[in-house]
């Protein structure tokens, strides 16, 4: 309730009062999860001074203050780095870590702009799960081609799904999946059948991947 709780989304408000921090009363408003600092933490550049000093009371700039600090943010995520990091590096440091662990052209342009389009928003039966569906592997494209990180996901679906996360609001299988597919054979001996005998390993290791 709005009189005991100022939330958005149904989210309380962090640490930082938006009425002294004007930029993160815009973050928390447009944040994908409700009041959450962690999606742009404007309190850097409004009270710490990171990477410019910028005044907290005031809401003229603000709105490209949030966006600058949101897409660099959603970038920095992505990259499986801390947030905290940015502390002390900035993007000039963090894009030629990307570079070199993955393929393309990783400059800071190219960082921001992945940071401005993370999210893919839309109205309920527009495709929004069914795209991501298709670029992890749980649908198959009826026509035309699609590559992840270089590889088809139709045919490398288990391999991209390792490295690329998708949490559907409801768990379903495919028809078309096997249990090889669902949990790779392998990776189920690994964890489960620890230290059990080579035969016995050898043995449930075959079945899954026939399943």
């Amino acid at each position: 309730m709005p009189d005991l709780s100022m939330t958005v989304k149904g989210q309380e408000f962090p640490a930082y009062d938006p009425r002294g921090i004007q930029g993160m009363g815009l973050a928390y408003a447009t944040s994908n999860r409700g009041a959450c600092h962690l999606r742009g933490y404007t309190v850097a550049s409004e009270v710490l001074g990171i990477p410019v000093k910028t005044d907290p009371l005031v809401t003229e700039g603000k709105a490209e203050l949030v966006k600058a600090f949101q897409d660099a943010t959603a970038a920095v995520d992505s990259s499986g780095l801390c947030v905290f990091t940015t502390f002390a590096w900035s993007m000039e440091n963090i894009a030629p870590q990307v570079d070199a662990a993955c393929e393309g052209d990783w400059s800071v342009d190219k960082m921001l702009e992945v940071g401005e389009r993370i999210c893919v928003l839309g109205r309920n039966g527009e495709g929004k799960t069914t795209l991501l569906r298709l670029l992890t592997g749980w649908l198959r494209p009826e026509r035309g081609h699609i590559h992840v990180l270089g590889m088809d996901p139709a045919r490398k679906g288990p391999e991209i799904r390792r490295v690329v996360g998708y949490v559907p609001d409801r768990l379903e299988v495919p028809r078309w999946m096997r249990v090889a597919d669902w949990y790779p054979a392998s990776d189920f001996v690994a964890s489960v059948l620890h230290g059990a005998p080579a035969d016995i390993v050898a043995a449930v290791d075959a079945r899954l991947r026939a399943a």
